[in-house]
């Protein structure tokens, strides 16, 4: 369900998205946001609300701070790497952080869909990879990056990175990235590719007292 009031808008799915150019607009849709479970999801929400919310709804725990990150153009040249298939899902999913019981098909849906990225070892198993969640008229966001242990240190995820963006802008958008306030090597490796910082956002949880 989406709720509008003048700048405002609430998105109700299976989590809870919100955003607003002025606050107080944001306060009549709060009483919208369901209640009925002694948790509810918070998804990608501007730092600059929280307060707003754990006054007029309830308690929030953090679970990923992170700053949002765009890139317009690349300055350097990027290599041109292979793409995930369907095929590679399974292992992709067994290596991402979020995985869960429904998060293969998402995934399985990802690569199908959006741009992704890789790189294999002689028998054909990715190394490197990456693949895209989410897009827009404007952007596509970037994410699961992941680098197996045993190949680090190499400079495969700032390839694989780049050829993320390449496929990105090919399609006209803009590639976006959400990384962790903690998180310095990836921020170096977007700084270093011409990525610039914007919106703090969270994910998270709002905590109803049952």
């Amino acid at each position: 369900r989406c709720y509008v009031n003048k700048s405002a808008v609430l998105f109700v799915s299976w989590s809870v998205m919100l955003w607003a150019e002025r606050e107080e607009d944001l306060i009549p849709l709060i009483k919208f946001i369901p209640t009925y479970q002694r948790e509810t999801e918070l998804f990608c929400v501007e730092n600059r609300f929280i307060p707003l919310v754990q006054k007029h709804a309830a308690p929030v725990t953090v679970s990923a701070d992170c700053h949002i990150w765009t890139l317009d153009r690349l300055l350097m040249e990027a290599p041109c790497l292979d793409s995930l298939t369907a095929e590679d899902a399974t292992f992709v999913n067994d290596h991402w952080d979020y995985k869960n019981e429904q998060s293969l098909e998402f995934i399985r849906h990802c690569i199908q869909s959006m741009p992704t990225s890789c790189i294999r070892n002689v028998t054909g198993q990715p190394v490197a990879m990456a693949f895209c969640y989410g897009q827009s008229p404007y952007h596509i966001n970037m994410g699961g990056f992941k680098v197996l242990p045993e190949y680090r240190r190499q400079g495969l995820g700032k390839k694989v990175n780049l050829d993320m963006c390449h496929k990105v802008l090919a399609q006209n958008r803009k590639p976006l990235v959400h990384i962790k306030v903690d998180n310095t090597v990836s921020q170096h490796i977007a700084q270093s590719t011409n990525f610039e910082r914007n919106e703090r956002v969270i994910w998270g949880k709002l905590n109803f007292q049952k």
